[in-house]
């Protein structure tokens, strides 16, 4: 369970075997563990920042 604040979207991702080698600070064979849960706002869900706003984002996430 993915529980948010400030945030629309959830991107679920892994850097897969060419990402994880171009990756300095990730081993070319620990993407099979890897999963990347962030939130975001994207698209028509985008957030739109003046110059001396703020916007903040936060996730609690829980397995189930």
């Amino acid at each position: 369970m993915v529980e948010k604040t400030g945030s629309d979207n959830t991107v679920v991702w892994n850097p897969w075997i060419a990402k994880a080698k171009a990756m300095p600070d990730f081993g070319d064979d620990e993407w099979p563990a890897m999963l990347c849960i962030e939130t975001c706002n994207v698209r028509e869900q985008a957030v739109t920042i003046a110059p001396g706003q703020s916007h903040a984002m936060a996730a609690v996430i829980r397995p189930e």
